[in-house]
């Protein structure tokens, strides 16, 4: 690290310290302004997200206009993920913007006048994840003479995207001979749409020994993205034939 850079760190950290303890103790004095602004995940490096001091239609005031002094907030990556022209207020990419990795950045711009203009910045959620099963198999066991309707919990599929864009439906698409087997699934809490495996009609060894079942998963987009898992089926014999 050179001397140079150091003195020039060192000055800047100041100046920000400066800045926010000013503006602390003018709360009571100054307007603070609130600036957002949303911008789809995936875009590239450079991306234009918007401009400080830019007032939209409709706005009672506009805030201050540049140059600004950047105050990002504590762990919001505005420094390692954002550029932003303190001489134009521009705000730029400098990353590809992930929501999953992080849905939203928070910093303060302060004009010349000492006045507070908060700016808030959300990554819109964008289809850009698949429903995932944990593993790509799994190995189950029924006795032939289990009722119809028991049910087996299977592994759900996971996908990193919200709302519609998160799992949505599942399906076997094949090797369900004679229709042995249906699917039901339902929503809890943590959003994961969990799975379970139910039998369907009777289950004979002696006629099918046992099942290779391909089950998909489905998210709401359009197209939907999907996940795949064999969940093979094997039917315990028991003492039914005398």
């Amino acid at each position: 690290m050179t001397m140079a850079f150091t003195t020039r760190w060192r000055i800047n950290l100041i100046l920000k310290l400066v800045f926010s303890i000013l503006l602390s103790q003018c709360k009571e004095v100054f307007t603070e302004y609130l600036q957002e602004f949303e911008i789809s995940e995936g875009l590239g490096v450079g991306a234009t997200i918007g401009y400080i001091g830019h007032s939209r239609p409709g706005s009672p005031k506009p805030p201050p206009p540049p140059p600004y002094l950047i105050v990002p907030v504590p762990g919001s990556a505005v420094d390692s993920d954002l550029q932003i022209d303190q001489s134009t207020g521009e705000i730029r990419s400098s990353i590809v913007l992930d929501r999953e990795v992080r849905s939203y950045y928070s910093f303060v711009a302060i004009p010349l006048s000492g006045e507070n203009i908060r700016v808030e910045i959300k990554v819109r959620d964008e289809n850009d994840n698949a429903p995932k099963f944990p593993t790509p198999f799994m190995t189950i066991e029924f006795p032939e003479n289990t009722p119809r309707d028991m049910k087996r919990t299977l592994n759900p599929a996971k996908d990193r995207d919200l709302g519609i864009f998160n799992t949505q439906r599942y399906e076997i698409v094949s090797g369900n001979t004679n229709n042995a087997f249906r699917l039901s699934s339902h929503r809890e809490r943590d959003d994961v749409l969990y799975l379970d495996l139910q039998i369907n009609g009777f289950l004979d060894r002696e006629t099918t020994p046992f099942y290779s079942l391909l089950i998909e998963a489905y998210d709401g987009g359009t197209p939907p993205l999907k996940g795949a898992m064999t969940v093979n089926i094997s039917i315990q014999d028991v003492n039914d034939n005398q």
